[in-house]
């Protein structure tokens, strides 16, 4: 059993080396003008409403509409990113996070390089870079015309590393085998964080397709106290390689993760299937790039840390926050963009059970518009939620939503 070794690595040679990259692509491809509409979007959309000004009218008008024509199958209610979701404001919020899009490096942007990969095995998302590519276009001058805003900021990064541990060879070399499990053993972890001594981490991964992986179900047993995991990175590592690899932005999902991992007993035997004990910590399955016929996985974290006593409950949650702070536009009655937020079942909709960071519902009201000093909801002048308040919102989504 491979062991975890918790070290800072240092990212700055990455970073650079993706910066020339860029360069180098703009340099081949042009830069991208500046001309459009740079007029700000003053009035927020209902779903039926179209834009007439701004970026996201220009997002409206062009990968909007490739998006729910290619991608509305998968990325409208079924998998994250939700960019082709019914409602524009929200699959437009969805849409600029930089972990998918960069404006001024459009063929390099995961919409072009997804679009033609066949990474779901349909037409739609099959060769369809450069029809991709054309409907970014407008999208991005006009974000660019409008200050060159990048979307909302990327997950913290990680400071904790597992060890290095080669992708089992069935799921290396075989396309849809059954999930195998990855495990690494967090017990050289205990000098910082006693609960994992005897813990271990595991991911349940399947070769995809010739040139990916699918993983999926991230969960710790053994823990001796129910832990806070912020963020869960994966660096892939070709055969022959060095370090721990590159980080897949296709899992950066997981790299926003605030989810609470409860304590589940360590089986005396480890199995040879996935984990049936252990919460699972995100319920999105990521598709991650294959680079080699021998492939390495290396594991990051931002942080772990004692999760509170007692996560609040759905009734907490709907009593002080939800119906003093929300439902007074966002209820039964006529409910703003369509958004009813008065029953568990409209505020589950807008929720990633296990995952705050990737909710909506914590995404409007804690991470800042891009461009604006303050969140969207609740909407000025009314005030943002307290630090208290979005910690109990995060634990009780990290703790999969119940209904309780």
């Amino acid at each position: 059993m491979n062991v975890l070794s918790f070290q800072n690595e240092n990212k700055t040679s990455c970073r650079l080396a993706l910066a020339a990259l860029s360069l180098l692509a703009l340099a081949s491809t042009g830069c991208l003008s500046k001309s459009g509409d740079a007029t700000p979007v003053q009035v927020r959309a209902s779903a039926a409403t179209i834009i007439t000004k701004g970026a996201e009218h220009a997002f409206q008008t062009s990968f909007y509409a490739f998006a729910r024509t290619n991608c509305a199958g998968c990325h409208s209610t079924m998998q994250a990113p939700y960019f082709a979701e019914s409602n524009i404001d929200l699959a437009y919020d969805a849409a600029r996070n930089p972990a998918y899009i960069n404006f001024n490096d459009l063929p390099f942007s995961l919409y072009a390089v997804r679009s033609g990969d066949g990474h779901c095995g349909s037409s739609s998302c099959t060769g369809l870079s450069d029809k991709a590519i054309q409907a970014l276009k407008p999208w991005a001058e006009a974000e660019l015309a409008a200050g060159g805003a990048d979307g909302p900021p990327l997950p913290s990064e990680a400071t904790l590393f597992t060890t290095t541990l080669a992708i089992p060879a069935g799921a290396a070399t075989v396309t849809g085998v059954n999930f195998v499990p990855m495990r690494w053993n967090l017990g050289p972890a205990a000098s910082a964080y006693a609960p994992a001594a005897n813990a271990i981490f595991e991911l349940s991964i399947q070769k995809f397709g010739a040139d990916t992986y699918r993983i999926k179900s991230p969960r710790i047993v053994g823990l001796t106290a129910a832990t806070t995991v912020r963020g869960i990175h994966i660096y892939v590592r070709r055969s022959g390689g060095s370090g721990i690899g590159n980080e897949q932005i296709p899992a950066t999902d997981w790299a926003g993760a605030n989810s609470v991992a409860l304590i589940a007993a360590k089986p005396n035997t480890l199995p040879a299937t996935p984990f049936a004990v252990g919460n699972v910590l995100d319920l999105d399955a990521m598709i991650i790039t294959r680079l080699s016929p021998e492939d390495s996985i290396t594991v990051g974290f931002d942080s772990l840390a004692l999760a509170p006593a007692v996560p609040p409950t759905f009734a907490q949650i709907n009593t002080t926050i939800l119906t003093p702070k929300c439902v007074s536009c966002h209820g039964n009655t006529n409910p703003a963009r369509g958004i009813n937020l008065s029953t568990y079942a409209g505020v589950f909709a807008r929720v990633s059970p296990g995952n705050a960071r990737a909710s909506q519902l914590y995404q409007t009201v804690a991470i800042p518009v891009p461009g604006a000093s303050r969140v969207a909801m609740p909407p000025a002048p009314a005030p943002v939620l307290t630090s208290a308040e979005l910690d109990s919102l995060a634990a009780w989504i990290s703790n999969n939503a119940p209904n309780n």
